[in-house]
This record gives structure tokens, C-alpha cells and sequence, in this order.
């Protein structure tokens, strides 16, 4: 016998699963190198051939070959299935073989769990006529676990990428090459105040503010041609308000197709914030380095002065470098113990308010009142000291203090001299506050800054001088 031949003669086992059933030799070899469990079925249900692979699943599975093998009823089967377990599953798998049965239908497929106490399986049930013959079914049953195995595990990481894009509190978009919104996360429904089913499907130039529509186009070149996108925009919500928008882009695969990818930020906030610092900034410059007070920043743990305002540098006569080099107590006439104490007081919030002593580069002193209160700056505590120059007022008060005792001195003075003073009837001598009698001249003399010149009057020449009163007396009239 010819060695071909010898490979075309049935095997015993093949022999049984076909019973009675005459099937050419060749499709059942190919028939029994599938991996799916084949059976051919009559329209009356009764199994004329089974595969190798359907009989090893009913083997593995303590299946009773007489069972599961020609001459048995596969509807009947299907139908005890539904008896004792009637689930969904095994109801529709009866309902879709009979139909094909009956030629209500043309083909029929369904997938089925049937686990095992030891793992769980999936099966995908066909059914079919045979090729070439009217009267006889193809029934196959494929395992496909590796394939639910994926999907689960595909749509397990789906949802677990949807958690974690649901709690980024970033705005996601996923645009197609038309432009078109696929994804969007809960976000994105916040920030833009559209629902998921009214943003899929919708134009992504509808969340930019018509005035920066150019951006959208760089977003996309950009993307094209680098494959990522750094840049801020302004975006427009629903209600028609606008926000500043920090976007980051990258080019992804969503669902088999290339896409773009938008994370989005609301940088509204911080942008204000920006503003802010840049108006604080203005206004310190505008305080500091403007101001004509004279003004050190000074570290209160280390007592190094920090920053010098240019009217602190052009009183004290040391450039801002050199004042960063100094320690407070540098200028200060004090010992750097009391001035510590000083800084401290300032920093409790005891005082706010000094006088002291400062000394310029040159070794000039000066009087200076100080103001001192702490602020911070950039995270940092520093005590800021705003410095006037007081030396002249200074000077102007002992001047002012000087006067003053002068002045209550003679005002003193000027009081006794107000008061009754005893005189001598004849003589005209004044009893001082001893009891000693003195010339009227002399007690005034003492008592006041008036001092005398003495002369004699014309009634005295004519008294004492008799002879010669009117020759004096023409003189003195001449004289004046």
C-alpha cells in the first residue's frame, strides 16, 4: 500500500467520534488539527462527528464519552443545561441553535463563561450549516480565556486610567486630526462648564477666545512637528467668561488613532498673584529705593545689614556693597549687646522707636531717630529701619534749652525786683533780705543787669552851685 494512502486510513478513534456518519477522510484530519471543539449535528440534533479537541475538553473535564458522542442529542443537552442552570447564557444558546435548526437564522454566535473550581474560562459558541450539505450543523465551541483575560485586563487599566485622569485636577482633552473633541475628563466639565455628551464631538476651537485662535494653530504645528506643546492661552468657558490657561500637548494613539493630547490649568489666579508681586515689587522699589529716608534692612539674628536704600548710602557715606559686608552695630555708638537688646525689643514688638547715635564713614557722629518694625521678604524676617537725621534739631533744643534757663533766671531776678522794696525816706539806702542797707544803685545793680552813670540834675547845680549854675547850665544846654 502506497505510503499517501497509508496516511488517509482512519485511525480507531477517529473511527468512533464519526459513528455512523459518512465523511470524507480528509476534512476530518484537518478537522481534528483545530484547536476549537467541533461536532456535525443533523437537524434533529444528534451528533454524527466530534474533533479530537472536543473530545479530549470532555475527557479533562470527567465528561462520559457515550455522553458527549455520536448518536447523543445535542439539543437535549443544551436543554438539561438549561434545567439545571438556567441562566441567561445557556437559555439564549438553546434559542439561537434551534433557530439556525429551523433556518430562521443563517449563523449564530455567542460567548459564554464555564469556569472551572480551578480557573475561570470563557467559550465562543458557533453554529452553522455545513458547507454542501442542507441537513447537517457545524457546532464549535473556541476557547477564548486569553482573549477575555485581556479585555478584562485592558478594561480593568481603562477604568483605572480613567480614576486617575478623573482625579487630576488638570483639564484633559483628547482632540482628533479634524479637530474634533474625543475624551474629556470631569475636570475639564468644571473648568470649561460643558457635560461630557456636549463636549464629545464638538470643535476644540469653541473652548479658545476667538482673540487667540492663533494659539490653537501653534498648539496643532507644534504637535505636527515636534510632537509636544508648551505654552499659556486664553480660553473661554461656556457662559462666555475667559481664564487664563497654562497648556501642555503631546501627540498619543486614543482607540487605534493618532490624536492630541491638552492638559490644561487654570492659571487665572496665579497670573493675578504675578500681578501682585510685579505691582509689590513697583511699590517697594517706588518705597525703598526712591524714598529720601533713609532706610536699612537689617537680619535680626546675625545683625548684618541686608540692603541699604541709596539715601541710607549717601548719608552714612558707604556703598550698598560695603553696608552688606557691616553688622548694624557697625554705626551705632552703642556696644553690640545693647544693640541686640534693641533688636530684640523690636522684634517682641515691645518698641518701635529709638534715638541714638550713628557714626558716618567718615567718623562724623550724628543724632538719628530710628523707626523699626519687622517684615518679611521673600520668606525671610528682617528688621526694616527707616533713619532720620536729627542732629540739627537736636542741636536747636539745647540751644532752645540753654535760652529757656536763661530766661527763667532773669525772670526770677525780675520778680524780686517787683516786689516792695524798704527804702530810707532821707537817704534813700534799700534794706536788702539780710538787713543791711545798701545805696539804691547797688541793690539795683545786683538784682538786675542795669548798671548806673551817675550825673547831677539842673535843680542840684542851682542848689550846690550857686555861683556858677547858670554858666553850667548854658553849657549843658549848648552840649545838647
Amino acid at each position: 500500500m502506497a505510503e499517501s494512502e497509508k496516511d488517509l486510513q482512519l485511525s480507531n478513534s477517529q473511527i468512533t467520534r464519526i459513528g455512523s456518519s459518512p465523511l470524507p477522510l480528509f476534512p476530518l484530519q484537518v478537522l481534528d488539527s483545530l484547536s476549537a471543539h467541533l461536532a456535525v449535528i443533523n437537524l434533529s440534533g444528534n451528533i454524527q462527528y466530534i474533533n479530537k479537541a472536543w473530545e479530549d475538553f470532555a475527557r479533562q473535564n470527567d465528561g462520559d464519552f457515550e455522553s458527549i458522542g455520536p448518536g447523543v442529542n445535542y439539543l437535549e443537552i443544551c436543554e438539561r443545561a438549561c434545567h439545571y442552570d438556567p441562566s441567561p447564557e445557556a437559555k439564549a444558546a438553546l434559542n439561537g441553535l434551534k433557530k439556525i435548526i429551523l433556518g430562521e437564522l443563517a449563523y449564530f454566535e455567542m460567548e459564554y463563561p464555564c469556569h472551572s473550581p480551578e480557573q475561570e474560562r470563557w467559550f465562543l459558541l458557533r453554529c452553522a450549516p455545513m458547507g454542501g450539505s442542507a441537513d447537517q450543523l457545524v457546532v464549535s465551541h473556541e476557547d477564548i480565556t486569553k482573549l477575555k483575560c485581556l479585555e478584562r485586563f485592558y478594561q480593568e487599566s481603562r477604568e483605572e486610567y480613567l480614576r486617575v485622569v478623573n482625579t487630576i485636577q488638570d483639564a484633559v482633552v483628547i482632540v482628533d486630526h479634524s479637530g474634533k473633541i474625543s475624551f474629556v475628563n470631569r475636570a475639564f466639565t468644571r473648568l470649561y462648564q460643558y457635560e461630557v455628551k456636549e463636549a464629545l464631538g464638538m470643535d476644540a476651537e469653541k473652548l479658545v477666545h476667538p482673540d487667540h485662535l492663533s494659539t490653537l494653530d501653534r498648539f496643532f504645528n507644534d504637535l505636527e512637528e515636534k510632537g509636544t506643546f508648551v505654552g499659556q492661552n486664553v480660553d473661554i468657558r461656556r457662559d462666555g467668561t475667559s481664564f487664563f490657561a497654562d497648556v501642555r500637548g503631546a501627540k498619543i494613539n486614543f482607540h487605534g488613532e493618532e490624536c492630541y493630547l491638552a492638559v490644561v490649568r487654570d492659571i487665572s489666579k496665579r497670573r493675578e498673584a504675578q500681578k501682585a508681586l510685579k505691582d509689590s515689587e513697583q511699590l517697594y522699589h517706588a518705597l525703598f529705593e526712591k524714598n529720601s529716608s533713609m532706610i536699612l534692612l537689617v537680619d535680626p539674628e546675625s545683625g548684618r545689614i541686608v540692603n541699604a536704600n541709596p539715601a541710607a548710602c549717601s548719608f552714612y557715606g558707604y556703598s550698598r556693597k560695603q553696608f552688606t559686608k557691616m553688622q548694624i552695630h557697625d554705626i551705632n555708638n552703642l556696644s553690640a549687646e545693647q544693640v541686640s537688646r534693641a533688636i530684640e525689643s523690636v522684634k517682641s514688638g515691645e518698641r518701635n522707636y529709638f534715638q541714638f547715635q550713628h557714626r558716618l564713614a567718615d567718623g562724623e557722629i550724628r543724632d538719628i531717630e530710628v523707626f523699626s518694625g519687622p517684615i518679611k521678604i521673600g520668606g525671610n524676617l528682617l528688621i526694616c529701619s527707616i533713619i532720620h537725621d536729627i542732629s540739627i534739631r537736636r542741636r536747636v533744643e539745647k540751644e532752645k534749652e540753654v535760652l529757656i534757663e536763661e530766661l527763667q533766671r532773669a525772670l526770677k531776678e525780675i520778680k524780686t525786683l517787683r516786689g516792695i522794696l524798704p527804702i530810707c525816706a532821707h537817704c534813700k539806702k534799700i534794706r536788702d533780705d539780710t538787713g543791711y542797707w545798701n545805696q539804691i544803685e547797688s541793690y539795683i545793680n545786683q538784682h538786675s543787669d542795669v548798671r548806673f552813670s551817675h550825673g547831677i540834675c539842673p535843680k542840684c547845680i542851682e542848689k550846690l552851685y550857686p555861683d556858677i549854675a547858670g554858666e553850667l547850665l548854658k553849657k549843658i544846654d549848648k552840649d545838647k
